[in-house]
């Protein structure tokens, strides 16, 4: 579900010529948040839920698994980041990524 970017391939065409265009749309890919810097992070617990939203009332979407690399948002609001558009997963467990300092 995630890390993988969602496009559309756009063919335009005249006589002799085409031009191929792959617009990227939808999911960003592996945690891409918008609106904000971003950040590598690495999964510590067993299993991280991804939810609807920020907060464990909302619904869980998916999951990463301990040791995943991760996208996400460099401020965590309340406790929780954001990895795209409309999915969110608990600072909690998360650690800056080998190499990273975010």
């Amino acid at each position: 579900m995630f890390g993988i970017p969602v496009g559309k391939l756009v063919v335009v065409g005249g006589v002799g010529a085409v031009a191929v265009l792959y617009l990227i749309s939808g999911n960003k890919g592996a945690g891409a948040a918008p609106g904000g810097p971003q950040c590598q992070y690495q999964v510590t617990a067993d299993a991280l839920n991804v939810r609807s939203g920020p907060g464990t009332g909302n619904r869980i979407v998916d999951s990463y698994r301990h040791g995943a690399e991760i996208t996400a948002d460099r401020l965590a609001q309340n406790g929780w980041r954001r990895v795209d558009d409309t999915h969110w997963v608990s600072n909690d467990y998360l650690t800056p990524a080998p190499g990273k300092s975010c």
